[in-house]
Order: structure tokens, then C-alpha cells, then sequence
């Protein structure tokens, strides 16, 4: 009996240690599992809070990126419209120079500069094509007697009028170049103010002294009907020259 209990105590302890020693080898297990975890999960936190920060400064950096775009293209755009503004205003003071230096300030009409241009160029180009051309001179009869009475307003008023209508009197086949148009075809016809009452009309392209002709006839027609000046009508006659 003492021996079978005396084994028994001892399978006991026996028993005993080995669960103690497998509990103490899963401790064991289990701290190297938690410090293996834990460490793992430090890395992963690391990792993620330094994935977050690269997030932030890509962020960041695009949002300073784009900023420095928007600012940029603001300043282009800015720097364009400048440049368009400047060319334009470039462009216009040209054209107010070209202006001034080819048309009549008061009738807008070519003035003599621009005459002399279009007429050699004009008998130039009927040389080449062995063409005639007609050249017409026209004042205005007494017209220093509506300046002296009615007043230098209603003179310009006058040279106004007559500049429309003999720009009218020119027809399809000897039509006027437009006057906001510069001379710069080898033929065309003009009709320019020389100064004070004095006007020329250049007509290309003539077949016979005939179609002159009817081209004065039309414009001393046009004359027929008196000039409106405020409350004053006026009749005016033109006298005409062609060569």
C-alpha cells in the first residue's frame, strides 16, 4: 500500500510540474507572442503615422503646387492682358497716325497725301495695262460767302454734306475704295478733299471720256438739291475740271 501511494504521490508531483512547466512554457510563449505582436503593432503605428504624415505633406505639397500654379497662370493672364491691351492700344495709335496722315480730319475723306498716292500708283497700273484713267477737280462756287455769313460751324457742316454726297455719286463701276480702307491696290478709285472747298475724284478703268463725263454729270446732279444747314436750306453749285 505504501508503495502504491508513494507512487501516486509522485505521478501527483509529477503531474504537477509538468503542468507548471507547461503553463510557465505558454507564459513564456505567450510574453514572446505579446512582445512579437506589440512590436509588430509599433511598427505598423509607425508605419501608418509616417504614411499619414507623407500623406499630409503630398497634400501640402500639391495644395502649395497648385497654388503656385493658380498664382502663376494669375500672373500670365494678367501680363497677356496687358500685352493684348498694349498691342491694342499700339494698333489704335497706329491707325489714329495712319489716320491723321491719310484722311481729312473734318470730312474723313483721303486727303492729298492720300490722293497723290492713289494717282500714281493709278497711272502706273493704266501704263501697264495701256488703260486711261480720269482725273477730276471741284470747288465750290462762293462758298467763302457761307463761311462769312452763316459762320464756319455751318461751312464745315457744308463740306460734310458734300463729302457724303459725292461719295454717293460714285457707282458700281468706278465705286469709291472704302475710306477706312488704305491705298494699297495697284488700281482703285478715290474721291479725297484737298483742302478748304477743293475735292478730287479719281475714277480707273475709263473706256472712253464719255464715262467721265457721266460721272461729273452725276455729281453736279447730286447739286441740284440744296444743302441742309440748321434752319437755313442752301444752294450750292460745284464747278468741275477732268483731265
Amino acid at each position: 500500500y505504501s508503495d502504491v501511494t508513494d507512487l501516486q504521490t509522485r505521478i501527483a508531483t509529477t503531474q504537477r510540474n509538468l503542468m507548471y512547466g507547461v503553463i510557465g512554457v505558454l507564459g513564456i510563449l505567450y510574453g514572446v507572442l505579446f512582445l512579437i505582436v506589440k512590436r509588430g503593432n509599433d511598427v505598423i503605428r509607425k508605419n501608418e503615422v509616417e504614411r499619414n504624415r507623407a500623406q499630409k505633406e503630398l497634400v501640402l505639397a500639391r495644395e502649395s503646387l497648385e497654388q503656385r500654379v493658380q498664382k502663376r497662370t494669375e500672373a500670365l493672364k494678367k501680363v497677356n492682358a496687358d500685352l493684348k491691351s498694349e498691342i491694342t492700344e499700339r494698333k489704335r495709335n497706329e491707325d489714329r497716325i495712319r489716320e491723321m496722315a491719310y484722311f481729312d480730319n473734318l470730312t474723313k475723306l483721303p486727303n492729298r497725301a492720300f490722293f497723290k498716292s492713289q494717282l500714281e500708283t493709278s497711272i502706273g497700273y493704266a501704263k501697264r495695262k495701256n488703260q486711261m484713267l480720269a482725273v477730276m477737280f471741284m470747288d465750290l462756287d462762293h462758298f467763302k460767302r457761307i463761311n462769312d455769313t452763316l459762320g464756319h460751324t455751318m461751312g464745315d457742316d457744308l463740306l460734310q454734306q458734300v463729302a457724303r454726297r459725292l461719295t454717293q455719286c460714285i457707282r458700281g463701276e468706278d465705286m469709291v475704295a472704302s475710306v477706312t480702307q488704305y491705298p494699297v491696290s495697284e488700281q482703285g478709285n478715290s474721291v479725297a478733299r484737298l483742302g478748304g472747298d477743293e475735292f478730287t475724284l479719281l475714277v480707273t478703268d475709263v473706256v472712253s471720256p464719255y464715262n467721265a463725263g457721266k460721272v461729273a454729270r452725276r455729281v453736279i446732279e447730286s447739286f441740284s438739291v440744296p444743302f441742309r444747314l440748321g434752319i437755313h436750306q442752301v444752294q450750292v453749285s460745284p464747278s468741275l475740271g477732268i483731265s
